[in-house]
Parts: C-alpha cells; structure tokens; sequence
C-alpha cells in the first residue's frame, strides 16, 4: 500500500488509500466533491482518469420469446423503454438495430392479457380439473416494434457480417438482450443458451465468436435479461473459455442472473408498473425516471454527476425486489484469477470473506460500497460481522422455505387425488370431455348443459375442499416466494462483499498483466451512455 497523500493546501484532510484499482478512498471532511477525489485517486493508483468520450454509440437490441407462447408483451416493452430511454440522452438518432420475434410478419406473434377479459367460470373449473389452468387468459396479437428483422441466427450473422467490421476505435457498441434463455451443457454450465425465433438458439461460445468479429479497438456493453444470462460473462475470455485466458476484446456486460438461475421477467401482463425484471432498473437508474415516467434520485454514488453502467447494476440490487441474483463482468474475472485464503497461504494476509465490515466499506468501490450500506439496512445487518450475519439470516430464510415446503407437499398430494377423483366424474357427466377436440364439447361448455355442470360441481363436498386446498396451496406459494426475494437480497450482499474481498486479495495471488486487465474491466464497467459528460476510458497508464 503506498502512504497516504494528505491535500494541506485545501486546509482539510484527504486520505487516499490507493489498492490495486485506485478507487478505495476516505476522507476526514466532505468539502473536496467526490468527482475530484475519484480522478486523483485514479491517476495515482495508474488508472486512467475519467475523460469525456467522443465514441460514436451503436446500438444492437435482440429480443422477443421463441414462439408466439413464449413471446410476452413485456418483452416488447422493454424495447419502447429503451428507447425511451434512449431519446432522452440525446441518442435517438444514433446506429440502432432492433431484431424481435418473427420481425414485421403478419402473424399474431405476441402474448398478452387482456384486463377486459374474464375466462368464464366453467371453462376454469374444467381446465383444473382436466388441463392447465396457465395461459387460460392469453391473448395475442402481432408486435408493434417495427424492428429490422426477426430475431433468428440468420438476421444476426448478417448484422455481425456487415456491420461489425466497419466499427473501430471511434465507435462503441452497447448489445442489449431481452429474451429468454436456456441452461448450459453438462461439461460446460455456463455455456448457456439465448432462445431466438423459431425455436433456434445462441450459446454463449458462439456468442463470443460473433462479438470476436468486432475490432479490439471498440468497446462493447452488454446488458443481458435472460434467465441463466450470467453465464454470457464468460465473453470476456477467448472463445468464452476461461481455460483459454483473458479475451483482448475490450467488452464488459451485466446480467440479469446467475448462469444456473432463472431470472425475473417476461410476464404477459401488460401493467408495466408490475415489472420487476433487471433492466427495468438498469435503464431507470440511467433514465432517472420509472417506465412510468415517476422521477426517482438517480444513483450518482460517486458523486461524479452521472450515473455509470456499475452504478446502474448496483441501482438495481437494491432496487428490485425480484428473485435475480444480478451480476457483472469483473466478478467473473474475480472468481477465475482471485480466492479466498487456503491452508497453504503463509504471510500473504489474504482476506477472508467474513473481513470486517468496516475494512469492507473502506475497500469497496462506490458502488458496491453502496449495496453493501443499502442492503444491511434492508436486512437489518449491523456491526463488524455482517456477512456472518447474512449467512446465518440465509441459512435461516432456508429452514423456514424447507418447512412451508413440507405442508405445501403434504397438501398438494391430497389437492391431487381430489383432482383425480373429480376428474373421473367430470367425465362421467360429460362423456365429450375425454377429448378436447370433440366438436361437441364448446356447445357443452357454453350451453345449458355448461351451466348445469357448474351448478353440479360447486355443490360437491370434495370439490368444496380441492377449491380450499388450492387457495392453501397459493398461499403456500405466495410465503416461499417471498421468502425466496429475501433469501435473494442475503446473497446479493454475500456477492458483493466477496466481490470486494477477491479484489482486495487479487495483486496477492494474480500475474500483474491479470491485475492491470482488471483495472481495464473496472474502468469500462464505469463507463456510462450519458453524451456530453465525463466518461471512463478503458485504458490504463
């Protein structure tokens, strides 16, 4: 660690404490802007300092479901909200390409609910008893984003074949995924999955291989909702292959989830004040207004009069009350090139996860300082040992899921025998019910003999108790999700402090080309859309 710089001459003290990315910083009183502060303490700590970017934005927007079924409207949602977004930082008129669904066919492609539609009653007790009750109030229609193509393998070759070579160093590109996403393979987990059109697929590998295609020179941000997206960090290293090393493609990104999780989202509800998915916040963050157009204090934790990509991510930790695990670039390059202390370690003094919390604070960057002081408040975290403490409240938040889920299995075994039973008799009252194609079954279920079925069921004791036991099994449902969301916050908290830990431990342990590549991802994941102010570079001295 270098000494301290004291600034006499601002008459107050400013303690600089340079780590290995230059942003660790305390200060005695608050007078000197923390702007300032976080330039010098760049500059001395060999990172680069924040400089306005003159970098020409190109935008590339893939989305949409795999299938009308899987295509919901808050996908094409999400786009008009990026655009939105987009418009108010004065980029409206920058390179955008925008590949959705089945593109500008005319085919209803999009799934939606309609609030004006009521399933009739009869048509709902025969679906629980006999089918799936999911999706029963869906509606479709075509989507009205009026993209460039449709989100196919093809289409996005061709974007890669003709775009991607004529970008350079006085570009950048900012790729932005909302769709769905699929598991990795069994020798790779986190190898997973983008779900195009049409069934077809982009695994992260391939992935990585495509964005190979854009030159070195150009700085590229990648911002992935996608269940299991995590697992598309792996692009900063060749091929996707950590195994491989570090890519020299200068790109970052931010992701929804964990590479083994699924991720919030997608819902064909057409309340967008009900999102809760990532980039709802990421772009809010940037936005300082909600979808709805509520203003909201835009998360400036350093003070720099902007809000940047890291502080965007952070924004949406503690923000959204989801059950996404979100996470970035450089804690993928942390887990491959830090660690924790082992038996072996001698006077390394590597740190611990559960360091002090204070140490913590002193040691974190900005942003995560800020998740890490947010969300002790939303756990109710306090003292030097708040990580032990959030690994208790998790382990704890488990046992209470493990027990609900014990009744719920208890109950849902009994829900499912009565449902077995009712079926029977359905059958037997309404013989064309065996197969749902019959041509006499519509005029069964909206005719007199419809309401008479009605009438027949509601008045039977066993299926007075499957409709109780299903409002248990709800209830059930609704408790272990929301302890699940809170479960969630504990391992945002664990993450990011063991994000700060393997920072602090990586000049220990790391190749010093490896600790300067991480300067190089600190910086870009700093970086911000904001034109016209100052921006962090990707470079280091």
């Amino acid at each position: 660690m270098r000494r301290p710089i004291v600034n006499k001459n601002m008459g107050r003290r400013i303690v600089l404490h340079c780590q290995m990315y230059g942003m660790r910083y305390i200060w005695g009183m608050r007078a000197l802007c923390l702007p300032l502060m976080l330039m010098v303490g760049m500059v001395i700590c060999g990172v680069a300092a924040p400089k306005a970017d003159s970098r020409s934005p190109h935008f590339l927007t893939i989305g949409g479901g795999y299938s009308p079924m899987g295509n919901q409207v808050s996908l094409e949602k999400n786009i008009f909200f990026f655009k939105r977004v987009l418009n108010q930082l004065g980029l409206e008129d920058a390179p955008h390409h925008v590949l959705f669904a089945d593109g500008r066919a005319a085919e209803r492609d999009l799934q939606y609910d309609d609030p004006a539609f009521k399933v009739p009653r009869v048509h709902r007790m025969v679906a629980s008893l006999l089918g799936k009750t999911g999706g029963l109030a869906h509606q479709y229609r075509s989507n009205e984003v009026k993209p460039d193509g449709p989100s196919s393998v093809a289409t996005i070759d061709q974007w890669f074949a003709k775009t991607a070579p004529d970008l350079d160093g006085g570009d950048q590109l900012f790729f932005y995924f909302t769709g769905h996403g699929g598991k990795g393979e069994k020798k790779n987990a986190k190898n997973t999955q983008m779900y195009l059109w049409n069934n077809q697929n982009i695994r992260m590998n391939a992935l990585a291989r495509r964005l190979d295609e854009v030159s070195k020179e150009t700085p590229v941000v990648l911002v992935m909702v996608h269940c299991y997206s995590g697992g598309c960090a792996n692009v900063i290293f060749k091929e996707g292959d950590p195994k491989k090393g570090l890519s020299d493609h200068n790109r970052v990104g931010f992701f929804a989830t964990e590479h083994n999780r699924v991720a919030a989202g997608c819902t064909a509800d057409i309340e967008e004040g009900n999102y809760q998915e990532y980039s709802t916040f990421f772009f809010e963050a940037i936005h300082g207004k909600t979808r709805l157009g509520q203003s909201v204090k835009r998360p400036d934790y350093d003070g720099d009069n902007r809000v940047s990509y890291d502080e965007a991510h952070a924004y949406a930790l503690l923000t959204s009350n989801s059950i996404d695990i979100s996470t970035k670039t450089s804690g993928t390059m942390l887990r491959k090139f830090s660690r924790l202390p082992g038996k072996d370690d001698g006077g390394k003094g590597l740190w611990f996860i559960d360091h002090p919390y204070s140490d913590l604070i002193e040691q974190a960057i900005p942003s995560d300082r800020a998740v890490l002081e947010g969300l002790s408040a939303k756990l109710e975290l306090t003292g030097e040992g708040r990580v032990t403490q959030a690994r208790d409240l998790a382990k704890s938040i488990q046992r209470r899921r493990g027990d609900i889920k014990k009744d719920r299995d208890r109950l849902g075994s009994e829900h499912r025998q009565l449902r077995s039973s009712l079926a029977k008799e359905l059958k037997r009252i309404c013989p064309e019910l065996a197969n749902p194609w019959h041509p006499n079954v519509p005029e069964v279920l909206t005719g007199p003999e419809g309401v008479k079925l009605v009438e027949q069921l509601e008045k039977r004791k066993d299926y007075k108790k499957f409709s109780v036991l299903a409002t248990k099994l709800e209830k059930f449902d609704s408790q272990r999700h929301e302890l699940e969301r809170k479960w969630v916050k504990t391992q945002r908290f664990l993450r990011v402090a063991e994000n700060v830990v393997l920072a602090r431990n990586l000049p220990q342990v790391a190749e010093t080309h490896v600790v300067e590549r991480y300067k190089e991802i600190l910086v870009a994941e700093h970086g911000s859309l904001e034109r016209g102010t100052t921006q962090a570079t990707s470079k280091v001295k």
